[in-house]
């Protein structure tokens, strides 16, 4: 650590914001925070830096500090569609579904021609409403202390004999509703599917939607 630290001193925020993007793309999140704060500590007002800083602390599931980024974010720039849906994703994973839908279709309403931003909101308007009420979701959802945990792996798992069972493939937007999941956050935990059941997974495009097939060892 004091040797990364003494690294980055001599860095240039571009260079630490490349160093950051780099660590993010290869699912190393604390590294990825080590050098985006750094660079932050010394630019405050770098926005993309702190964007890609709440990224990697939404990965580590810390949504305190995704909420202190936007929070920042949105004084200086208070139209920042980015900040508003990383704010909003978090809420809603958080478990805080009502501000985070507001915030997920404020950042649509500022970016109107982002699909992932349209996309996400869709997704998780439905997922909101659907969470703990019909399907898998509910089945393998619990309450504790004010929480609530999904267990993705045992829904994917129960999602891919079925699909096996009866010959056919899933859209993977109705996966992700299920498991409460966006597209880019599946295959870590359909990865752990295929280790515990050998059960091989892939997507493919039929017309303009995405499918999940799964086929057995």
């Amino acid at each position: 650590m004091r040797f990364l630290a003494k690294k980055t001193e001599d860095m240039r925020a571009d260079e630490l914001l490349r160093r950051g993007r780099e660590a993010f793309d290869e699912n190393e999140y604390e590294k990825g925070i080590r050098f985006l704060s750094s660079l932050i500590e010394r630019h405050p007002e770098h926005l993309d830096g702190r964007i890609l800083l709440a990224d990697c602390h939404m990965k580590l599931k810390q949504y305190d500090e995704v909420y202190n980024q936007c929070e920042y974010i949105l004084k200086i720039e208070p139209n920042h569609a980015t900040a508003y849906f990383s704010y909003g994703l978090a809420l809603v994973r958080d478990s805080k579904y009502e501000e985070g839908m507001e915030k997920l279709k404020r950042a649509t309403e500022l970016a109107p021609r982002n699909d992932h931003f349209k996309d996400s909101y869709q997704m998780m308007k439905y997922a909101a409403r659907r969470l703990d009420i019909t399907g898998l979701g509910a089945k393998y959802t619990s309450h504790a202390d004010g929480m609530v945990t999904i267990r993705t792996t045992e829904i994917l798992t129960e999602i891919a004999e079925k699909c096996l069972e009866e010959d056919k493939a899933v859209s993977l937007y109705q996966v992700c509703i299920e498991c409460n999941e966006m597209p880019e956050d599946l295959p870590k935990f359909l990865n752990l599917v295929s280790e515990n059941t050998g059960i091989k997974w892939r997507t493919m495009k039929i017309g303009k939607s995405d499918f999940m097939v799964f086929e057995r060892p």
